[in-house]
């Protein structure tokens, strides 16, 4: 039977780092390990096979480019989804962590939702995979149970909206993708940040908004398409009144 808890190593050198993403993934039903440089990374990696890593870029004498390049090269690790954790956020950066293997890369500062979907996300591929090879190697049954962690419809929502690029698919349709029904998911969003989903999601825009306006020199009216207004005069009331 596979292990039903999934596995988060964190690599960074920050104790504060640490401290808040151990915030963010307090009551998960995840075994986090964590390690304070790269070649305790590495070693530690090997030792506990995780399901999953966060990897910090700019770390002393080995840096994550050069840490997970390492785990990709051998067979143990190879597979295992490595998630960037950055201040360095240039497009330059983000292919660089990519060609170095990374499946994910995520700006700091980071909010705890963001982090949250995409460890959930990468955790549930990489059981989907072990699921997938485990049937290969196998003519014994097994349960969804066994292979995939539980799933919180909010965190999977969040995700599901992010890599939609914060396209909005309607509630009943949102809904039908993280497994619960709308009035359902309504009520957790509400119980979790005070607002029903797409008011949610308008924050999520806004948000991805005021990151760009901050670390790009894109025009006002790119922005305000890339974040699903129907002009810039629209963005611009909506980013004013929120910020």
């Amino acid at each position: 039977m596979l292990e039903k808890k999934p596995r988060l190593l964190i690599i960074d050198d920050k104790m504060e780092t640490v401290a808040l993403l151990m915030s963010y993934l307090e009551g998960q039903s995840i075994d986090i390990r964590i390690a304070l440089d790269g070649q305790d990374g590495l070693r530690k990696a090997i030792k506990v096979r995780p399901d999953a890593i966060l990897l910090d870029v700019n770390m002393p004498n080995m840096d994550g480019y050069a840490v997970c390049r390492k785990l990709k090269s051998m067979a143990d690790t190879a597979d295992v989804p490595i998630i960037f954790l950055s201040g360095n956020c240039s497009l330059e950066d983000k292919l660089d962590g990519f060609s170095a293997g990374g499946a994910d890369y995520v700006c700091k500062p980071f909010l705890a939702e963001e982090v949250l979907a995409r460890i959930f996300v990468h955790l549930r591929l990489q059981r989907r995979l072990v699921h997938i090879e485990s049937i290969t190697d196998s003519d014994a049954p097994r349960t969804e149970d066994e292979v995939v962690c539980e799933a919180d419809p909010v965190i999977e929502a969040i995700a599901y909206l992010q890599q939609s690029d914060g396209e909005w698919p309607g509630l009943v349709e949102l809904a039908r993708r993280v497994g619960t029904n709308e009035k359902k998911l309504t009520e957790l969003f509400r119980n979790r940040f005070g607002m029903p989903v797409f008011e949610y999601l308008i924050e999520l825009r806004l948000e991805s908004a005021r990151k760009c306006l901050e670390r790009t020199d894109l025009a006002i009216k790119l922005i305000a398409d890339r974040t699903h207004y129907s002009n810039a005069s629209a963005f611009t009331r909506a980013f004013r009144r929120r910020y």
